[in-house]
């Protein structure tokens, strides 16, 4: 038996686990043996275990097991560190506590020194053994040994209550580790026949839960004339609880979903009785997965932006380079293998890391809907040129070096299309106003009518010239006895099943424009029309 000290050397991080890939060298005997490796997650997938090695002897893997054995304290480095930690500030405050004791006991000591010495000193002034100078020294002395142990007490009480709240945070952090943690630990076997004595280094590999990524995007937008530009930039947010801390590990990741197996998942009857035949139990139903793919292109293309510099007379400054990772795909499967080593403890907190940033063609419009805001909105139309699908995840904004807010970009394949709302834009206006609301009193017979007609005035205060949507909408009936008629739109608008109007114009620079539509509702004289506004 022997026993190996290894290290995480990899992790490829899923979007619901990892893939944990450790080293460790040892020197095996000749002939059958196992080689211990100790300290590992209790919740990792045994049947993931998978092993081999190199080195300076032949060596024959037989098999892998994996064996839980008692512990004696945690094996999770960072329980171990905060356990050090607040090891160390319990004796600190040992030590405060004992120099506080000292402490008070010289005042205590100057008490009584003081008390003494003003006795003493009043016999020897009546008898003319002292003078009024002894006396008045001896009291300055007094004073300003007293003044000395306030401010060393004042001093120990701060270091005191710094001291409680270290411990108290200390404490809290350890919490999160169960004393069922503390139980029992993964120790792997392996079992292996070796051609003779020599070194050896094993790998060993296993998968972990309670690990993900997720990908987030920060699009920066240049709106100037002439100038315009779309850039975004993808990220990854890392986040692990395996039971064990990744310190110095090249990082890949995945958006490949080993957790869904290999079969599809199976639909069973849907049931339906009576109630009065209704079984006593029920019978239970299988639990529906869906999967999301991700799609990819196998050209392996990673985002290759490094800038070069012109030469000048004068060197100029130099712009900070991001970090680009590697994109390798393989079937419907991406994997973005970071450029350095990261460190990712297993503590629950969310770790940003840069994969790539792309610069993509992109067609700029504007967006209205007065009835609910008087500014326009603008908005960004790009093409995924980059040959990879781009997954679902949050948006970070940015117009002109200004964060303006959060969106939401959806899957999107290569070469496909997406869109993204960049905020409201003050140059850009809309305001709507109602014209008039008439109801038609001569009408005759059972039937009654409202007419209702709007403006919109529309503006670009732009020094470009801008297109923009206008959306504005005009009631929908639910009911055979109510109709609602579109009575004229200027200019020409479309008009959607749904109610919805929306006109397309090109604003020059300064140029106002009026909009206008009306309609109107029909309905018995008797039936009150709920959800008509102004």
């Amino acid at each position: 038996m022997n026993s190996i000290e290894t290290r995480i050397e990899s992790v490829t991080v899923y979007p619901d686990r990892a893939l944990v890939t450790r080293r460790g060298a040892t020197t095996v005997p000749s002939g059958a043996s196992e080689v211990l490796v100790a300290g590992l997650p209790l919740d990792l997938d045994v049947e993931s275990l998978r092993a081999s090695g190199r080195g300076e002897v032949g060596v024959r893997i037989i098999g892998v097991e994996a064996r839980e054995r008692p512990l004696t304290e945690a094996t999770n480095e960072t329980a171990r560190q905060a356990r050090r930690e607040l090891d160390a500030a319990r004796d600190a405050g040992k030590a405060l506590a004992s120099q506080e004791a000292i402490t008070n006991n010289r005042a205590q000591t100057l008490q009584k020194l003081s008390s003494d010495a003003a006795r003493w000193f009043a016999e020897s002034l009546a008898k003319g053994e002292s003078s009024l100078d002894n006396l008045t020294a001896m009291l300055d002395y007094v004073a300003a040994q007293t003044r000395q142990l306030d401010a060393e007490r004042a001093t120990l009480a701060s270091q005191k209550r710094e001291n409680e709240a270290l411990q108290n945070a200390l404490s809290a952090r350890l919490e999160q580790w169960d004393d069922d943690d503390l139980s029992t630990e993964h120790v792997v076997a392996v079992l292996i026949e070796s051609s003779g004595e020599g070194r050896w280094e094993l790998e060993l590999s296993y998968i972990v839960p309670g690990a993900l990524w997720a990908p987030l995007y920060d699009a920066r937008v240049v709106t100037l004339a002439e100038q315009e530009r779309f850039e975004l930039g993808l990220n990854a947010r890392v986040t692990q609880q395996s039971g064990e801390d990744w310190n110095d590990v090249a990082l890949t990741l995945s958006t490949a979903r080993p957790g869904l197996g290999t079969l599809p998942p199976k639909l069973e009857p849907v049931w339906l009785n009576d109630r009065r035949h209704e079984p006593s139990t029920s019978r239970p139903r299988a639990a529906m997965m869906r999967t999301l793919s991700a799609e990819a292109d196998a050209d392996g293309e990673s985002f290759d932006r490094m800038a070069v510099a012109a030469s000048a007379p004068a060197p100029a400054p130099i712009e900070a380079q991001h970090v680009e990772a590697r994109v390798e795909s393989e079937g419907a499967t991406v994997e973005f293998v970071l450029p350095h080593r990261l460190s990712v403890p297993g503590d629950g907190q969310t770790h940003r890391v840069s994969i790539a940033t792309r610069e993509f063609p992109a067609r700029f419009d504007y967006l209205s809907i007065p009835s609910r805001v008087e500014l326009a909105y603008l908005r960004a139309t790009t093409t995924n040129n980059s040959g990879l699908s781009l997954l679902e995840g949050a948006v970070s904004v940015f117009r002109d070096g200004v964060f303006v807010g959060r969106a939401t970009l959806k899957n999107t394949s290569p070469g496909g299309e997406f869109t993204l709302f960049l905020g409201p834009d003050e140059q850009v206006r809309a305001k709507r106003e109602l014209v008039s609301r008439e109801t038609d009193k001569n009408f005759l017979g059972s039937q009654k009518r409202v007419h209702f007609a709007y403006s919109i005035e529309v503006q670009n205060l732009k020094a470009c010239a801008v297109n923009l949507s206008v959306q504005d909408q005009i009631p929908v009936s639910r009911s055979e006895n109510i109709k609602v008629k579109l009575r004229g739109a200027a200019p020409e608008a479309t008009l959607s099943d749904l109610g919805l109007l929306n006109w397309e114009l090109v604003l020059q620079p300064n140029e106002k424009r009026t909009l206008r539509f009306e309609y109107g509702v029909e309905s018995p004289r008797e039936t009150n029309v709920v959800g008509l506004q102004d």
